[in-house]
């Protein structure tokens, strides 16, 4: 859960992903105004950036989104940043 105020949390992928242009799916909803955006970050093993989506917005209600990511160097982590 990214709840309250700017927040990020990272994950590990379960396969990592070569340099390449990558769909990332996810499901979010807003829980209360103001309006919150979600960006995913694509990271190498030291958590560095190597690709980034723009901020999305997110609905009030329950919905799937898509947002795709170019990736500079291989990936291995995920972080889903909110504000």
């Amino acid at each position: 859960d990214l709840t309250s105020g700017a927040s990020t949390t990272i994950h590990g992928l379960s396969q990592s992903l070569a340099v390449g242009t990558y769909t990332v799916r996810f499901r979010s909803e807003k829980a209360t105004a103001p309006t919150r955006s979600v960006r995913i970050h694509l990271m190498d093993g030291t958590s560095a950036i190597v690709g980034s989506s723009g901020w999305q917005a997110v609905t009030a209600s329950y919905a799937l989104y898509a947002v795709s990511i170019t990736t500079s160097a291989l990936a291995t982590r995920v972080g889903i940043e909110a504000q």
